[in-house]
């Protein structure tokens, strides 16, 4: 990989090294759900970076406070969030220390100082198997009406990027990015606490599906007393 695009483009960047040379604790390549969810976590931790003039080569301690400074108020206090950034952030450090982009890391005395909090309740994930199974379903699923589409499209967006149901119902035609090599979503900001970011898409039907529909619309209506659900094993 060349190392010039963790400058110019570190979301790709990110992404390849994710997939390509990336490993836990356990020297073990992370299963998909888990690039999933570190590329959207990177991609806010990237955003925040970016509208402070920083970038992933010239960040420090303080910018890392900071940011968990507004991170604290989508959080609930003793959840592993800010645990789980921390160790994202210490192995991009030390990778980039590595290719000679920086020349420390300013996230280890953080994590040093860190504890997994207890009682954190444990995330759900499908399978790996109906996960691969579900986006199969996405990718060949043939719309033969409106309704159909937009219920293909909420699978997909929620299998491919990582975004909440409140950020769903938001979401326009307009900020769908379907043109860059790897199809992308606007997050705007919306009330005091959410960022805006743009998550990159690893399941494609999403972006097909907004071929069809009309710039200006809203992806997903709402209607009164309804709310989207998060795909469960079932589908």
């Amino acid at each position: 990989m060349c190392t010039d695009e963790w400058l110019s483009d570190p979301e790709t960047a990110y992404s390849q090294w994710q997939r390509a040379e990336a490993t836990g604790a356990d020297r073990r390549a992370f299963a998909d759900q888990s690039i999933v969810q570190h590329c959207s976590m990177f991609s806010r931790f990237n955003d925040y970076l970016s509208t402070r003039g920083q970038c992933v080569a010239t960040f420090g301690a303080d910018h890392i406070d900071a940011f968990f400074g507004e991170l604290a108020r989508d959080c609930q206090p003793g959840t592993t969030t800010r645990y789980r950034y921390l160790k994202l952030i210490d192995r991009l450090a030390r990778h980039l220390v590595a290719l000679e982009l920086r020349k420390e890391n300013p996230a280890a005395d953080l994590l040093a100082r860190e504890n997994w909090p207890e009682d954190e309740p444990t995330p759900i994930y499908l399978p790996e198997e109906d996960d691969k199974r579900l986006q199969a379903v996405c990718r060949t699923t043939t719309c033969a009406s409106a309704k159909e589409l937009r219920n293909t499209a909420i699978v997909a967006l929620f299998l491919g990027c990582g975004v909440t149901a409140a950020e769903l119902s938001l979401l326009r035609v307009a900020d769908l990015d379907m043109e860059d090599k790897r199809p992308s979503v606007l997050v705007e900001k919306h009330g005091p606490r959410r960022l805006a970011r743009r998550v990159r898409s690893t399941v494609s039907p999403l972006m097909c599906c907004a071929r069809t529909m009309r710039p200006g619309k809203r992806l997903f209506a709402r209607r009164t007393g309804f709310s989207w659900q998060r795909p469960q094993a079932s589908l």
